[in-house]
């Protein structure tokens, strides 16, 4: 098993971290407000199953509490997805964020080419626990530099009520999106232009761990299906469900087969309810 390394492509069963260049659209939009510099990295090699990952495009209010998450460090550039979880706050995956130099965050980004808000990153607050190599305890909660202006466009997810504390979720149909590779081209970049999401089982954590025998404990929730799956650049975003009409974010995307996007994978992701009161204690986020 080789470690994780950000900006090299694994090539073992072990969680996925690939880092690769951005799309024109965003480096255009990006290097005309001074942004940041794109830094190419490497792509992952094509294949017919790699796609989100056979994902539907997202229209403006769908997906409205979705973030995009542009992160800058010494020596190149990475893109994740990240949630609103108030008007000061984005949860994100913490390997996407652990060293870096600058964070700008896009919302309203359904569509790259219209991104309603560019807003950059006052503060990260990178979870204690959190281990780079086995990928636990995968959050970081970002601090905006001014509020975010709420619209349909742009809005607050609902968290988890701690009545859900201890709730596996299994059999749950949950709705992942993000701006990842989506496994159309050889050398795909991201952010792709449109924003995608997809339709996936919670599966159990037992057998999950056939997939991710080294990486998964209680505190994953862990995703299947053979219509999509999350895929590079998609880490750091959302994992809902819905009851009774409310979404509710349940998880944030974590890792998944580190040689690509196979439908067949389930993907992992950090599960929210067992972080309740450490959000709560960290941000305005409203937990009840």
């Amino acid at each position: 098993m080789c470690a994780l390394v950000r900006g090299k492509t694994s090539t073992t069963t072990s969680p996925r971290r690939d880092t690769m260049e951005l799309s024109s659209v965003v480096h255009t939009i990006l290097v005309g407000l001074c942004v940041i510099a794109v830094v190419a990295g490497s792509p992952v090699p094509d294949g017919p199953d790699r796609r989100i990952n056979n994902g539907v495009e997202a229209g403006p209010t769908d997906v409205p509490w979705a973030a995009g998450v542009l992160v800058t460090f010494p020596s190149n550039t990475y893109f994740c997805g990240g949630t609103l979880i108030s008007q000061r706050h984005i949860l994100t995956s913490a390997n996407c964020v652990n060293g870096y130099r600058t964070i700008t965050v896009m919302l309203g980004a359904h569509d790259m080419t219209t991104v309603q808000e560019f807003i950059t990153v006052a503060s990260v607050l990178v979870h204690p626990d959190f281990s780079s190599f086995f990928f636990s305890n995968d959050l970081a909660i970002l601090t905006l530099s001014r509020p975010a202006p709420l619209s349909d466009r742009v809005r607050v997810v609902q968290l988890p009520s701690r009545l859900y504390i201890g709730h596996s979720f299994n059999n749950y149909e949950t709705t992942i999106a993000g701006w990842g590779q989506t496994g159309q081209s050889t050398g795909e970049v991201v952010p792709v232009r449109r924003l995608l999401y997809f339709r996936a089982r919670v599966i159990t954590n037992t057998s999950c761990l056939v997939s991710f025998p080294l990486y998964l404990s209680s505190r994953n929730v862990c995703t299947s299906t053979e219509n999509g799956a999350a895929c590079v650049g998609d880490e750091g975003g959302p994992v809902t469900v819905t009851e009774n009409g409310q979404t509710i974010l349940i998880a944030v995307h974590s890792y998944g087969f580190s040689m690509g996007c196979e439908r067949s994978w389930p993907s992992v992701h950090t599960r929210v309810t067992e972080y309740l009161t450490w959000i709560e204690n960290n941000s305005d986020a409203v937990v009840v």
